[in-house]
């Protein structure tokens, strides 16, 4: 199950951090004969959750939407479709009174691949059943995942599909819903780059409908020296034709990781780390903020300092200039002033083969998401803080590791499932103040939740306050969707 969360500004105000609670608002257990279902978006408009899904557990026949209330009542059933095989179930989303399901489906007949959606208002009327926003040939390149992303606002959504065109330009194609999904514009993008030497990093959509692509651009087959590539950002009017490219700077410096995002008035936000020795470490942090003309205002890099640096290295390494490795920017959070929030993760893999029962060797991929590191960056560019929260996990199944971050206006909640030792398996919690301070981990709903696991990437922050958690008890026969307050 995936809940797909909104894309807040969070309004942060530069406060040290006060009183922490929880409250949990409402929640909805299904039971062992009950699906669970694969898809939860939150509804703005009346605060209420719908869901998508097998409307039985015992079949996945037939899919079917089912609506909640503010506090996780049922409203209603609606079937959406029934499958055949063909139908793969993309995505769905919810814009202000509509609830929009995505499907591709594939007709071996006909050689096509046909995307379309069905339309319900929040009451449970079918306004628009399988109507078309795509139908390509079904040949390998044109074979490729739907994607979304909302805009701040979260009132215009853009779907799209990244071509495979190996050796042309990097193509993609798209469509672009306005007005809470009123009316739709679709389109193709073609980035002057060769589709091989080109990678599509990340997708946004302003709240008018203007769609940013940033990509990488390889130079050379092997990364040598930062020279051999760079970011670049391109921007584009749904409806023309026109590509603009907005170039990143620092390429002096190998840039191991990068996001950005775009405010309401169409600024963006770009910030990442860096390193001096390699494309896999990190020594700092970049920041750059350009004005909707594309023109950088702020332009900065800065080095950790040797307080952070020492919680993972030696006096000696650092000395000698070793890097952090294996951490991976998860996301990047806007604040009122313009500084942003980046939040990373420390993750790897090992290996493991031992001889089962029957005499046969297996081997064991084993995941590791252990250290969250918080880096502040001021609208100047400056690292004013980096904070580190301490964290183990490790498994064969992912499924329950890494975590889920809730940004309020004064705290940072990290929020992860942790079983300390001789004693249950529950969900913890870190809070990180807007100063950096990280205080001691203590568990949710300590009263409430023994022996359960919860689901980091099933849950999703909803409001500036508010979070959905997914988490099974009763050893699984359980799943249960809590709304959950913070601050």
């Amino acid at each position: 199950m995936k809940i797909r969360p909104g894309i807040f500004l969070i309004l942060i105000l530069l406060l040290a951090s006060a009183a922490q609670s929880q409250e949990v608002v409402a929640t909805l257990e299904l039971g062992k004969r009950e699906a669970v279902p694969r898809f939860v978006t939150f509804s703005r408009k009346d605060r209420g959750i719908v869901t998508l899904g097998n409307m039985t557990q015992r079949s996945s026949r037939y899919i079917g939407l089912m609506k909640y209330d503010s506090d996780l009542n049922r409203q209603w059933t609606k079937q959406v479709l029934e499958q055949n095989g063909r139908k793969n179930l993309d995505f769905m989303t919810v814009l202000g009174n509509n609830i929009l399901v995505f499907v591709t489906e594939s007709f071996p007949r006909k050689n096509l691949i046909q995307t379309y959606y069905y339309k319900f208002d929040l009451n449970g009327n079918l306004l628009k059943e399988m109507e078309s926003i795509s139908e390509l040939s079904n040949e390998k390149k044109y074979n490729a995942e739907l994607k979304y992303v909302l805009s701040i606002n979260q009132k215009t959504l853009l779907c799209y599909k990244n071509l495979n065109t190996e050796n042309q330009n990097e193509k993609l194609v798209y469509n672009v819903f306005f007005n809470e999904g009123e009316s739709m514009v679709s389109g193709e993008i073609s980035v002057p780059y060769p589709d091989d030497k080109f990678e599509v990093i990340q997708m946004r959509v302003a709240n008018d409908g203007t769609v940013y692509i940033m990509g990488k651009y390889f130079l050379e087959n092997r990364i040598r020296t930062p020279q051999d590539y760079y970011y670049t950002i391109f921007r584009h009017e749904p409806g023309t034709d026109e590509v603009v490219e907005m170039p990143v700077g620092f390429s002096d410096k190998y840039i191991t990781d990068l996001t950005f995002k775009v405010d309401p008035g169409e600024n963006l936000y770009i910030a990442g780390f860096y390193s001096n020795r390699s494309t896999n470490e990190i020594i700092g942090t970049i920041y750059q903020k350009l004005n909707p003309s594309g023109d950088s205002e702020v332009s900065m890099m800065q080095e950790f300092d040797a307080a952070f640096l020492a919680e993972f290295l030696s006096d000696r390494q650092i000395d000698r200039g070793a890097e952090l490795r294996y951490f991976y920017l998860d996301n990047i959070i806007l604040r009122s002033d313009g500084g942003v929030l980046l939040i990373a993760e420390k993750y790897y893999t090992t290996y493991n083969s031992y001889l089962d029962i029957y005499g046969y060797w297996v081997d064991q991929k084993i995941h590791h998401y252990d250290e969250i590191i918080i880096h502040s960056v001021s609208n100047r560019g400056e690292l004013e803080w980096s904070s580190v929260v301490p964290k183990r996990q490790s498994s064969e199944n992912n499924a329950t590791l890494s975590y889920q971050d809730i940004i309020t206006a004064e705290n940072i909640y990290l929020v992860y499932d942790y079983r300390p030792k001789r004693s249950p398996r529950t969900i913890y919690y870190n809070v990180v103040g807007m100063n950096g301070k990280v205080d001691p981990r203590e568990p949710l709903m300590s009263d409430q939740l023994k022996n359960v696991n919860f689901f980091p990437r099933s849950s999703a922050q909803i409001s500036n306050s508010e979070a959905l958690l997914l988490f099974n008890k009763d050893k699984g026969r359980v799943t249960v969707i809590a709304k959950v307050r913070f601050d």
